[in-house]
């Protein structure tokens, strides 16, 4: 069913809010993005990015840049240059396949195009090559989106089908570091899940310091963005607080069941590290797939922040599973949905 059918809220405007509300998200994960090579960089700040954008756009060397990791601009600079070649490459191939499927079937291109790959960048990491950003792109819109007839008629997120490809395909790809072959640390996720959390505090997390996809540097905008949408009406708090629910349920669980380093993880750490507070904002709510009903919603959430936790401390070889989570949950929404309408059915025959 078309978004437009069952809501009030048009595409283009639900688009242009999700674009609003990520801008924070993103501007601080190009910021951590840009102080990680240049704080890596000290002594020769512009060197590695010289041998990929520099020397071919001249941008920084025109604008004075000077590698000042303390430098919130100088940071910015630098993320900008890691970022717009992904996006402007998602951009194009997903218009390309909206504008081929609209020529198709003689109607306007998509409206939701561009905020799909707006939100599939944010998913990637900053070291991820441009052949990869095409064939995970085009995987995405044409086998999640527009086959089943364009936005609001999709079953999965064709962002989140897009990175979970790209998950699934190159695994290594989606580990490797901004800063380089042999850097220590990959993602947050993958060193606390093998380490521990030990000594750190979790509050540089929160703010802006981790390391991943760059949409998931900070949680706190990642909430101040869910606070905005969800005022608006673009979005279902009942799956956000159910996923929330379903974490802090999961991973008290799993504290007391399983063994292991992950185990002992408390739930705000699960939030605070990896993708899953960005797919249960971003993603899980999604117009297009979200479940129909309230209970739904509730239990369509608790069920993915259920999922993700099993899977991040069942497989510790594997442990950031959120995609694959939230795809598993994603599928069950029909089997969810007619439960629920079921149940109130035969309540309604026998009373």
């Amino acid at each position: 069913m078309a978004v437009h059918i069952h809501s009030s809220q048009s595409v283009s405007r639900l688009s242009t809010l999700l674009i609003i509300a990520t801008t924070p998200v993103l501007l601080l994960g190009l910021w951590n993005v840009g102080q990680q090579i240049l704080q890596s960089n000290l002594h020769e700040p512009a060197s590695m990015l010289s041998e990929q954008w520099l020397d071919q756009w001249g941008l920084l060397s025109f604008l004075g840049f000077q590698g000042n990791p303390a430098s919130p601009i100088a940071c910015l600079m630098v993320g900008f240059v890691q970022y717009f070649p992904l996006l402007l490459v998602a951009g194009g191939v997903s218009f390309f396949w909206a504008s081929l499927f609209s020529r198709f079937r003689h109607r306007s291109i998509d409206p939701g195009w561009f905020v799909c790959s707006w939100i599939f960048v944010l998913l990637l990491p900053p070291a991820l090559p441009l052949a990869y950003v095409v064939i995970a792109m085009s995987f995405g819109v044409v086998l999640g989106c527009h086959i089943f007839g364009g936005t609001g008629r999709y079953i999965v997120n064709p962002a989140l089908l897009g990175a979970l490809f790209l998950s699934f395909s190159y695994p290594e790809i989606m580990q490797e570091s901004i800063l380089g072959p042999g850097s220590e640390v990959l993602t947050s996720w993958n060193y606390f899940a093998h380490n521990g959390v030990g000594e750190w505090s979790i509050l540089p997390f929160l703010l802006g310091r981790e390391v991943g996809a760059m949409g998931t540097a900070s949680q706190l905008a990642i909430i101040l963005a869910a606070v905005l949408l969800t005022k608006t009406g673009a979005l279902s708090w009942r799956i956000i607080l159910g996923g929330v629910v379903g974490v802090v349920f999961s991973a008290s669980l799993m504290h007391v069941m399983a063994e292991g380093i992950v185990a002992h993880l408390s739930a705000v750490w699960h939030l605070a590290l990896g993708n899953l507070a960005f797919a249960l904002v971003f993603l899980a709510t999604d117009s297009s797939t979200a479940p129909l009903t309230r209970p739904s919603r509730w239990a369509f959430g608790f069920l993915f922040g259920l999922i993700a936790v099993l899977f991040r401390t069942l497989d510790p070889q594997h442990p950031e599973a959120t995609f694959s989570a939230l795809l598993l949950a994603t599928l069950l929404i029909p089997l969810i949905d007619y439960l629920v309408i079921e149940y109130y059915r035969r309540r309604s025959v026998w009373h």
